[in-house]
């Protein structure tokens, strides 16, 4: 159950029950609270516990017992504290793998000693220095429990992941959504691997086979970076300084919270444009329908504008541009009232998920066309959409913004959750009429396209008039001729935006390369069973 069913569910017990038990409901739930939410926490440790000690008994196997792999060269550091590091003064040791107990059971199994002899043959001993590269349960749990705080939003990355175990206990202690390893190690990179799949972390692990030294645009999207002596046993001085200034070259500088954050209306943790109002948005389930009715559907910037106007042309039955702008039907922008006023057939379009809009929808079974676009080209569309409009208060650097997009942190949500969300739907009914179109395919072939959607929504119109559509809905002409009807004063510097490029590819021009490799990988971890045939370029 996710959080917003819970709210509702939560509502829900309330309001069935009469004023006077409702109060003595609540009246618990206030004396009990703190309660539940330690007993709570204390079931979630539990759990990460387990995890993790299964996690370290995988692990065990893997590696030896100075968790040091056969490609690696220990260097002993010739500056600093660990310079008396010799290597028959000291023992390496994975703290992740092998707690204080572990290492007593090793002992006492004569397979390692916490001493050495300073004279062979002799009982003058003098205890063996410890060093391991990887932070022990103990100190995993301190940096996410209470160190970090709330790293809802945040991206979290680990330079020198090695094991794992900090990605792991990121997973396990936190709601970071995004969770990076960096290794270069390519056993380390393996072993990660394995553990993420096993373990069904892939939704928020992303681990890269990479020097940090190329890792310069991932940093820059850090919230989070981690380097837990990463670099001091496996290199020489020189390269260590290199590889130790590169991140705080990169480190993302702090900007200024009116800059970076987007305005957007939050009700039950889902987020709105900020035009949205909430007692409408609240209500809308329970709006009315008509059999005529016809849904557009579509994560934003997938081109609903387009469709609109087209689909608007079909039911209308006349190739003549349309006065209005797709916001005059955009249900969520709307209350009660106009949605009830609007002439027949309404052509409703929207970007919320189904569980928002009106139930009277789906019970007179409304025709609903969904259309696609390739995330990417999406990503960048919303970045130049978000930061033209003033109304979100919006003016971060698109690194900051790409960030922000695979996070799900702008109105309306993840893209991921949204498609896979839609894919359910259509998985679940699959009798229900629904019409898929992909924005690449209505941009290579709009005839085709079109004479599809005809066909799907029942109008019979000729070649001609298809043709006509097409010629009208061409991007260059509604790039023309729809910006004048939009408000001047609600863009920045009064320069209209919202028939910006049209393109596919555009994203091309805008990702950097670990940009596109950290997206690809989460791509493929999230979408993995998708049945959607995106097309990133034409």
């Amino acid at each position: 159950m996710d959080v917003p069913t819970a709210i509702d569910g939560f509502k829900n017990i309330i309001s069935s029950l009469n004023n006077e038990n409702s109060l003595h409901f609540l009246n618990w739930v206030k004396e009990n609270i703190n309660d539940l939410i330690d007993k709570q926490i204390k079931v979630v440790d539990h759990n990460s516990d387990i995890v993790l000690e299964s996690i370290r008994e995988d692990i065990r196997t893997l590696l030896p017992l100075n968790g040091v792999t056969p490609t690696e060269k220990i260097c002993t550091p010739s500056v600093g504290p660990n310079a008396d590091c010799e290597s028959t003064t000291t023992e390496h040791i994975d703290a992740f793998c092998f707690n204080d107990d572990d290492i007593d059971d090793l002992c006492d199994e004569g397979q390692m000693s916490r001493n050495y002899c300073t004279n062979c043959g002799s009982k003058s001993i003098q205890p063996l220095t410890f060093i391991t590269h990887s932070a022990s349960v103990k100190e995993i749990k301190y940096i996410f429990r209470h160190l970090l705080g709330d790293l809802r939003g945040k991206t979290v990355v680990d330079v020198g992941s090695r094991t794992g175990a900090l990605l792991y206990g990121a997973y396990l202690m936190s709601e970071a959504p995004c969770i990076v390893g960096v290794e270069i190690d390519p056993t380390f990179c393996h072993i990660q691997q394995q553990m993420v799949t096993k373990y069904g972390m892939k939704d928020r692990i992303q681990v890269f086979q990479k020097d940090v030294q190329q890792c310069d645009s991932l940093i820059q999207q850090a919230d989070v970076l981690i380097l837990n002596n990463v670099f001091e046993f496996f290199m020489p001085l020189d390269v260590q300084k290199s590889n130790f200034g590169m991140p705080e070259m990169n480190l993302r500088s702090d900007k200024r919270d009116d800059e970076t954050s987007l305005r957007v209306l939050e009700v039950d943790g889902y987020y709105l444009p900020p035009f949205v109002k909430e007692e409408h948005f609240r209500s809308m389930k329970t709006w009315k329908a008509r059999n005529d009715d016809v849904i557009i559907s579509a994560y934003p910037k997938a081109g609903t504008h387009w469709l609109w106007e087209v689909i608007s042309m079909l039911v209308r039955r006349k190739a003549e541009r349309i006065p209005e702008i797709k916001e005059t039907a955009m249900i969520e922008g709307l209350t009660e009232e106009i949605f009830d006023s609007m002439a027949a057939p309404r052509v409703i379009n929207t970007h919320v998920d189904f569980q928002y809009l009106p139930k009277d929808l789906f019970a007179k079974r409304c025709k609903i066309v969904y259309i696609l676009r390739n995330p990417k080209d999406i990503a960048v569309s919303y970045y130049n959409h978000h930061k033209k409009i003033l109304m979100y208060e919006f003016d971060g650097p698109w690194d900051n913004y790409f960030q922000r997009f695979i996070q799900g942190n702008v109105d309306y949500g993840s893209w991921f959750d949204y498609t896979l969300e839609m894919e359910r739907f259509i998985e679940k009914n699959p009798d229900y009429p629904i019409h898929v179109i992909y924005y690449e395919d209505l941009k290579e072939n709009g005839t085709k396209e079109i004479t599809k959607l005809a066909a799907f929504l029942e109008i019979d119109v000729g070649d001609d008039f298809i043709q006509s559509v097409n010629s009208l809905c061409q991007f260059d002409k509604m790039q023309q001729e729809k910006n004048k009807n939009e408000t001047a004063s609600m863009w920045r510097d009064k320069i209209h935006g919202m028939y910006r490029k049209g393109e596919v590819g555009d994203w091309k021009n805008w990702f950097t390369v670990a940009q596109n490799e950290m997206f690809d990988s989460i791509y493929q971890q999230k979408m993995a069973n998708t049945k959607s045939k995106l097309r990133f370029s034409l």
